[in-house]
């Protein structure tokens, strides 16, 4: 997991068609601020290689999360608050999946309903 104590925004111009445009990045550390823009500006040359073409960057699937930490349960389990202000349960071992049953549709009021309910 991705999950940082410190964040920095670091911003930089890059040339993109002759026009110069302006792109942010975050770096997150569990060390330092300073450690975290350190991260941020490599992002940041990363971005502007991948603008140029370069293919190769980025192929890591994992992402950061930037959320706030709110309990380390341990090396693999933290607890964070979204940007909704949900507590959410992040783990290396496990998933957790939130499965909604679509809603009926207009054939639904033709079907005998269950004793217990449609949920």
């Amino acid at each position: 997991m991705k999950i940082f104590k410190y964040w920095v925004a670091e911003k930089t111009q890059v040339d993109i068609s002759g026009e110069l445009k302006v792109i942010t990045s975050y770096g997150g550390s569990n060390l330092s601020l300073d450690d975290a823009s350190l991260r941020a500006r490599e992002k940041l040359e990363k971005i502007k290689r991948k603008i140029h073409g370069d293919r190769n960057v980025f192929e890591d699937y994992e992402v950061e999360i930037r959320e706030e930490i709110l309990q380390v349960v341990d090396e693999k389990t933290i607890i964070t608050r979204n940007r909704y202000g949900a507590q959410v349960m992040n783990a290396e071992n496990l998933m957790f999946l939130d499965i909604d049953k679509p809603k009926s549709t207009l054939g639904g009021l033709f079907k005998k309903s269950s004793p217990a309910g449609d949920k």
